[in-house]
This record gives C-alpha cells, structure tokens and sequence, in this order.
C-alpha cells in the first residue's frame, strides 16, 4: 500500500476541517456569537489525531527513534513536544518550518477569531 496518498489525505483533510472551523469561528464572530467549548475540544482533538497519524507515517523517522508499537500513544500523551523533537531532528531547520505550520493549523480558529475581532464594529 502506498503511504504517501494516506499520508496526504491525513494532512488535507486536518487543513480542510481547519478552513471550515475557522470560517464558522468568523462567521460566528461577526454576529457576536461563540464557539461553544464542546466544538472547540472536537476540533482540536480531531485535529490532533491527524497530525499524530501523520507523523506516525512520516517515512523520515527511523525506525530507532520509533522504539515500540506504542509510539502513537506517546505522541499522543507527549504532543506536541515529541512532534516539535521529532520534526527538528529529522528535518534540521525546515522542521521548524513544517512545526510553525503545524501550529497554526492547531490554533487556526484562535488566530480567526482574534482576527475578526479586530476587524468587527459591532461592540
């Protein structure tokens, strides 16, 4: 089986579902409304989860530094801190890059909501 369309579709769809929070987050925003907390916890765990199955496939970790079939649920108990090492040391400099956007994708609906809120009139 190739990896790499698994691989992407994991990537696309935390991007896709990181546009769509985001323009309901806007959305919401621009009529003084919130995200409720149960939608927030969804997005983030959601989002987590295919960034970890993500890196879990990452072909550029060895197989030394994946020490037992457990290695999702360490990257899930340790994320992002594990994911921040991984990518540096596999990457060098560039990981840092791919962590950045990470990141972002992972507080995408924070940043829209700041965002709106500064460009909103409404009190």
């Amino acid at each position: 089986m190739d990896w790499t369309n698994v691989r992407r579709f994991q990537l696309l769809t935390a991007v896709l579902y990181a546009v769509a929070t985001s323009l309901n987050v806007f959305e919401l925003r621009m009529s003084n409304e919130f995200l409720t907390d149960e939608g927030a916890q969804a997005y983030h765990f959601v989002v987590c989860f295919l960034l970890i199955a993500w890196l879990m496939g990452d072909p550029k970790i060895p197989a030394a530094k994946r020490p037992s079939l457990d290695f999702g649920l360490f990257l899930w108990m340790t994320f992002p801190f594990l994911a921040a090492w991984l990518l540096i040391s596999t990457r060098g400099w560039r990981g840092s890059l791919i962590l950045f956007g990470l990141l972002t994708l992972m507080f995408a609906p924070q940043i829209t909501w700041v965002l709106a809120a500064s460009t909103n009139s409404n009190p």
